[in-house]
């Protein structure tokens, strides 16, 4: 069944297993929700990239939570904060 939610279609790629994938969903999400300032918004947007490219992201253990996944990742504050906000 298609995700027709928009929200839950940009989440979507926030999955782990989307990483190194089609990122469009992800650039629409500070404007979603809502907890971003503008300065940030635009680190988000450096931060999609570089995330998508990075090999040396920690590895996601099966059973792991991704919110305690994410919480772990320092190298990205700006996604971590937008995806953790988005979980909760």
């Amino acid at each position: 069944m298609p995700i027709t939610n928009t929200l839950l279609l940009n989440m979507s790629d926030m999955d782990l297993i989307a990483q190194g994938h089609a990122i469009s969903h992800l650039h629409d999400l500070p404007y979603q929700v809502k907890v971003l300032t503008q300065d940030k918004k635009e680190l988000y947007a450096r931060e999609i990239h570089r995330y998508q490219l990075d090999p040396m992201l920690p590895v996601f253990q099966q059973g792991t939570r991704i919110d305690h996944w994410w919480a772990s990742v320092t190298d990205y504050p700006a996604m971590r904060k937008l995806t953790l906000a988005v979980q909760c």
